[in-house]
């Protein structure tokens, strides 16, 4: 099938006609279901544990960023040392 006079596309586009294609069929495909996936009950989480009051400390020895909460020394990554 062509065009009528006056049609145009914009570059790389394409309009196909799924009517002419073999063993094409005008049915959508349907969407699989969505899944929930629960980790036992619908409780909070323990946000509270997660903020405190006490700044955590940096500090710099022998060159390297050292972060002292509660007493316990950590890297930057987070390790304790």
């Amino acid at each position: 099938l062509l065009c009528p006079a006056g049609c145009w596309l914009n570059a790389n586009r394409a309009y196909i006609d799924a009517s002419i294609i073999a063993g094409h069929t005008t049915k959508k495909a349907e969407i699989p279901g969505r899944r929930r996936v629960c980790m036992g009950e619908n409780v909070e989480t323990g946000v509270e544990d997660i903020i405190t009051n006490d700044a955590p400390v940096k500090v710099i020895e022998n060159g390297q960023l050292i972060i002292i909460r509660d007493g316990v020394k950590y890297n930057v990554q987070g390790q304790k040392l």
